[in-house]
């Protein structure tokens, strides 16, 4: 293959099946054509060889797949910018291994970028469930209708187009140009611990030319487990929360316009949602305690003493 119009890069961990079900969504409805501007490039931190002997019946479709396996594990933002540096094509599109393509969204996306040059692309995505991520339960994540071209990058956030700073956090929906990317990916270094290094790549990628969005959701996002498993770049909540507006206060240092009352109404919204969802976690904790195994039989003897009291209370007051 000459140098393919879009590298698909793909780091993973541990996730044969949930990979095999995105590799499919992105091969499925491919013509010859389309292949050949196509290239995959899986980069792989697994500690067996389940992920790499999916992988080679997925070669034998589609010969365009890259893979190679890390000698150890080397974290996930090290592979992830694995992942990018190894594809060759003139965009680079990044992409969760347990994400799903919408099927004709390769095809869009090939008819976009194929005449005109941009600095980054986003995409509009969906939300599915997490044991099915065909069961959407948020069809449009960005509730927008158009595709917008942005000449002057700094304009990307400004006013009704702060929605976008929701989609930057979310791999599998940006694109780079691989030229940019290569530019930036030192500086970008600076953000290797924070739980979103891949929103700063896109900033420092995107300032530096003409942005397109695309208002047709082409990414189906799954939903974490009910129990998230949190690594050291994801602390907990209220950490994870802080990252993300650090890097929208960081867009502002580097060129990006938006009203900082946006900012301030997103901080208050997240920090109402975040107290309502601790305050929901709690809740069910109580509840699956109090209905355990352990604990039911000694409820129910409080209960059953509590009845007794009560009887011979209203019995004295007789």
């Amino acid at each position: 293959m000459d140098k393919p119009l879009i590298s698909i890069c793909i780091p993973t961990y541990n996730r044969p099946d949930e990979l095999k079900a995105c590799l499919d969504s992105i091969i499925k409805g491919l013509d010859s054509g389309e292949s050949d501007l196509i290239e995959i490039v899986v980069t792989d931190n697994s500690d067996n060889d389940k992920t790499m002997n999916m992988i080679e019946q997925v070669q034998a479709v589609f010969p365009g797949l890259k893979y190679s396996l890390n000698e150890q594990n080397i974290g996930s933002t090290e592979n992830v910018k694995l992942a990018l540096r190894t594809g060759r094509g003139k965009y680079l599109w990044l992409m969760g291994d347990d994400d799903l393509v919408i099927p004709g969204s390769v095809s869009l996306v090939i008819q976009r970028l194929h005449s005109v040059d941009y600095a980054a692309v986003l995409l509009n995505f969906a939300q599915g469930e997490h044991d099915d991520p065909e069961i959407l339960t948020m069809p449009n994540c960005l509730f927008i209708k158009t595709d917008k071209t942005y000449e002057q990058p700094e304009n990307f956030f400004d006013r009704q187009d702060f929605i976008n700073f929701f989609g930057i956090n979310f791999m599998s929906v940006q694109i780079y140009r691989k030229e940019y990317f290569d530019q930036i990916i030192s500086e970008a270094g600076a953000f290797n611990k924070t739980c979103y290094p891949q929103s700063y790549i896109f900033l420092l990628c995107a300032r530096l030319g003409k942005i397109m969005r695309i208002a047709r959701p082409c990414v189906i996002w799954r939903m974490p487990a009910r129990n998230r498993r949190y690594v050291e770049e994801h602390l907990n909540d209220d950490y994870i929360f802080s990252n993300y507006v650090d890097y929208i206060k960081y867009a502002k240092t580097i060129g990006f316009r938006f009203d900082d009352a946006l900012l301030a109404q997103t901080v208050e919204t997240k920090i109402y949602n975040l107290e309502y969802h601790k305050r929901a976690k709690i809740k069910n904790k109580l509840k699956s305690f109090l209905l355990s195994d352990r604990t039911r039989p000694a409820i129910a003897l409080l209960l059953h003493y509590y009845r007794i009291v009560k009887m011979i209370i209203n019995k004295l007051n007789k």
